[in-house]
């Protein structure tokens, strides 16, 4: 997709819900409320991130392209359409 480095978007991703999974498992006070918010900006920020890039390729796809991947997400994925919806409408 121009624009978008999918790959450094998703090691993004990835970085930091694992500082945020680290973080979680350390024993209470080992990270300042400053060091935990940031962390948690950062999930929050990749999040946001992955779910833009990923409805803007859904929207650069021709009409029938989306709705063979709307049917496509449905058999895969059906309990989860609305978030399929959400983020790609």
């Amino acid at each position: 997709m121009p624009g978008f480095n999918w790959k450094k978007i998703q090691e993004d991703h990835e970085a930091a819900y694992a500082r945020g999974q680290i973080a979680a498992d350390m024993p209470m006070g080992t990270y300042s409320v400053e060091e935990l918010e940031r962390i948690s900006l950062d999930m929050d920020i990749s999040t946001v991130e992955v779910d833009t890039a990923m409805r803007m390729e859904f929207q650069s796809m021709p009409p029938e392209a989306q709705q063979k991947m709307l049917e496509l997400l449905e058999k895969a994925d059906p309990d989860n359409m609305d978030f399929w919806r959400k983020t790609l409408l």
